[in-house]
């Protein structure tokens, strides 16, 4: 017998929010296993200052390679929608982007050791 539920689950509204805590679940579980796996809160933090030159690399890895998606993806957009108003929006979202960064990385910058 189907649910007349299921439609509503397999609808676009829903993979965002999902994503969301699905992400939001594995942070939890992987803070908590480290926390338990090195004996407690202290350590999982020293453990985390001990390797953030790692982590630095593995975000400036991940900006560059949305970046290197990005680009095309920008041309694909711009050679199908050529009027002024979606070349404004486009650099909209990519200094709007380009700040989030920034802003995140200098919190993490200044949190320091």
């Amino acid at each position: 017998m189907r649910s007349r539920f299921l439609p509503i689950f397999k609808s676009a509204i829903w993979r965002v929010p999902a994503t969301v805590f699905a992400l939001g679940l594995l942070a939890f579980v992987v803070n908590a296993v480290g926390i338990w796996c090195l004996g407690g809160v202290s350590r999982w933090m020293s453990w985390f200052q001990d390797h953030r030159v790692y982590f630095l690399l593995w975000r400036i890895l991940l900006y560059g390679v949305t970046v290197y998606a990005w680009l095309p993806m920008r041309r694909r957009v711009l050679s199908g929608e050529p009027d002024a108003g979606t070349a404004v929006r486009l650099i909209r979202a990519e200094v709007a982007a380009i700040v989030a960064v920034v802003l995140i990385e200098a919190v993490v910058l200044f949190q320091g050791p």
